[in-house]
């Protein structure tokens, strides 16, 4: 119905599922959205306070969400 539509596959994803994300990519996602740590780039982004301790959880592993893509052909 809206082929230019973004399906997002968000880190709060991985919150709900093991590897909630990169499931959502095998039920249609076409984005990939990521988490850095870099805490200068976190405190300009004000959207949500950081209440549970969001400043010291780790970012996310760019060579295992990289490796899951490629082993099902969304990356090269």
């Amino acid at each position: 119905m809206l082929p230019n539509a973004m399906i997002l596959a968000s880190p709060t994803l991985d919150c709900v599922l093991k590897d909630g994300r990169i499931r959502c990519f095998d039920a249609g996602a076409d984005v990939l959205l990521i988490d850095l740590p870099d805490e200068e780039l976190l405190n300009r982004y004000g959207a949500y306070q950081r209440k549970n301790g969001r400043l010291y959880l780790p970012g996310d592993n760019m060579e295992k969400l990289t490796g899951q893509l490629k082993e099902r052909g969304l990356f090269q």
